[in-house]
Formats: structure tokens, sequence, C-alpha cells
């Protein structure tokens, strides 16, 4: 008898808010949901200090360079998001069926990273935008994940942009907690596009990078892949590195020691130039 695998996770929760340009979020979204077998649920975020700042009486709107300037004001303000929810509901919905994918889509107002911490349960995703080279916005999508009250099984950034590409990649740390999550992930993307898998291990020495390349050879990887090795060395070289590789998605263990400093966090996600997928422990 055959059993369907359970799916690595239940919903993939995207953070839509009023910046507009949903395509790239949606895009990932929908490319994790089948290679995980997951749901997708949207989640349009009415930030309040929006609208408090679109009462301003000196916030005004120019529609063209030497039109007249108008104010925003409340209602305007209002109208405006309505409408980018409602185009990002129907390019959501477009894709998961397109896809064959189960979707849900929600609205609601507050605090961005409140709002996303409530509606993400255990087992989920979350998918946000944020700019990689705007360390601010990284952080607060990296704060939601980490959080105490999270229940989320990890977080992907997604950036406005992304580089030509060459197929998914597992990026493993000595000190992961677990490091073969990122690869199982890593395996289904490429799997499920028929695209190259690599895997890069990051060491201090020879002996932690023997022990990496000990759970590799432990998994169970249905896919050819390529292995990058660095040892020993500096941030930069392996930003560098992962700059090189261009890989069109790249997987790591949000609670290794890689990701545990804020500073080498930001540096990796922002030299990776794609979608960026950080695991905990318990997704």
């Amino acid at each position: 008898m055959t059993t369907t695998p359970r799916p690595l996770f239940r919903r993939i929760v995207v953070g839509f808010d009023s910046a507009g340009e949903p395509q790239m979020l949606i895009e990932t979204a929908t490319r994790l949901a089948r290679a995980t077998r997951a749901a997708i649920h949207g989640v349009f975020v009415e930030d309040n200090r929006v609208m408090a700042l679109a009462e301003l009486p000196f916030v005004k709107v120019v529609h063209a360079p030497g039109s007249a300037s108008a104010h925003i004001g409340a209602e305007r303000m209002r109208a405006a998001i309505t409408r980018e929810a409602a185009a990002c509901e129907s390019l959501l919905s477009q894709s998961a069926r397109r896809a064959q994918l189960a979707w849900s889509f929600g609205r609601t107002q507050g605090a961005f990273r409140e709002q996303l911490e409530r509606a993400a349960d255990a087992g989920d995703l979350i998918l946000v935008r944020a700019d990689p080279h705007a360390g601010p916005a990284v952080s607060d999508a990296l704060a939601v994940a980490r959080s105490p009250r999270s229940k989320a099984a990890g977080l992907v950034v997604v950036p406005r942009l992304a580089r030509p590409v060459r197929g998914p990649l597992a990026l493993l740390a000595a000190g992961d907690k677990a490091p073969l999550q990122p690869l199982q992930l890593a395996a289904s993307l490429a799997q499920e596009r028929r695209e190259p898998l690599t895997v890069l291990l990051v060491a201090p020495s020879q002996a932690a990078m023997a022990e990496l390349e000990a759970a590799l050879g432990q998994a169970r990887v249905q896919r050819p892949l390529t292995v990058h090795r660095l040892i020993g060395g500096a941030l930069d070289h392996l930003t560098h590195l992962l700059r090189d590789l261009g890989a069109s998605l790249v997987a790591a263990d949000l609670e290794g020691e890689l990701f545990r400093n804020e500073a080498a966090a930001l540096a990796v996600i922002a030299a990776a130039a794609a979608p960026v997928v950080l695991l905990r422990e318990s997704a």
C-alpha cells in the first residue's frame, strides 16, 4: 500500500499590504505550495498608521509632474486600499487555481507584524516582502518568526526583484539545529521545477565540515546535487559565494548560529537576492 507523504507545511501565509506589486509574493507562494502540498492563505493588512498619515494636511498626491496636488484624505486612501486588496485577492486566486491549490484570503487592520503573528498557526510558513537592502524591514520580518508568541514553522523573505535563477540552494551551516529541513525543502522545490539542486556547507573548521558532510550523507535526496564547501571563511566570503551561485531560492535554518546573528542574517539575505526560506526546528 502506498501512502501520501505528509505536507511539509499546513499553509503558506502571505502577508500583503498597500505597497502594491504583489506578483513576486504570489509567484513565490505558489511555487512553495506546489512543492510542499500546502494551501495558500493571503492576509491583507490595512495598517492603521497609513490611514492616520492620510489625514495629515500636508500629505498630498500628485498624479503627474507639473499637475496640481490634492489632499489624500481618509476616504481617498480607504478606496485605494480597497482596490489594492481586491487586486491581491484576484491575482492570488488566479495563481492558486491554475496550480490547483487550495486558497483563502482575508483582510484585517492593525500593525503588519502583529497581524501576521495572529494569522499564522502551527505548521504555517509566513511569507513577506522586504527589501533585502533595507535593514529595518528585514529585521521586522525576522522578528515575526523569532517571536516566542509565533507558532509558525518559519519565514520567507521575498525581495521586490530577483536575479536570473539557477535552481534552489540549501545552506547548511555548523551549529544548525535541524540541517536536513532546509535540504528537504530545497530538494522538493528542485523536483517540482526540475531544476538543479545546490548545497552550500559552511563550517569554521575541517572537523565541523566533516560533521556536516556526515549529516548530508544520511539525507535521502532523490535528485543529483552539487555541493560547495566553505571552511573558516569570513562573512564576506559567504556573501560573495552566494552572489556567484545565483540561486532561485535559498533555504536555511532560522535557529542556527548563522541566522541568530542579526548582522550576518541581514548580509546573507541581501546577498541571496532571491527568496530566503528560514525554517524553525518545529516545522
